[in-house]
């Protein structure tokens, strides 16, 4: 089942967020990491369908739980992350095993989801 969340398909929402320069991830990595996955999108786009929808608590909460739902595939991505890297695999070795795990996460979430 899929839920309309009243956002137009022809409507373009480019929602790209990312202040992590080189320079500050090295000083304060915790902070960097804490920017880098902040929730902004989310909120952007809860602002987006709260007018559209004129309010409607319903979208709200639908949108809410898909999202609660959404981050388990990304959770396993950056654990992927985190133990290539700590074993020391290069950058593309991680990126491409860590891609395949969320892939593998996301496909076994839709097919409980359904």
């Amino acid at each position: 089942m899929r839920i309309n969340y009243g956002l137009d398909n022809k409507d373009n929402y480019f929602l790209i967020y990312n202040f992590n320069s080189h320079l500050f991830a090295r000083k304060i990595p915790t902070l960097t990491g804490l920017i880098a996955t902040m929730p902004l999108t989310a909120f952007i786009v809860l602002v987006l369908i709260y007018f559209e929808n004129k309010g409607s608590r319903k979208i709200m909460v639908d949108y809410t739980l898909d999202a609660v739902y959404n981050l388990l595939p990304s959770l396993l991505f950056f654990i992927a992350a985190f133990f290539s890297f700590n074993k020391g695999t290069w950058l593309s070795t991680a990126l491409l095993l860590s891609f395949a795990v969320w892939f593998l996460g996301a496909l076994v979430h839709q097919l409980v989801l359904r």
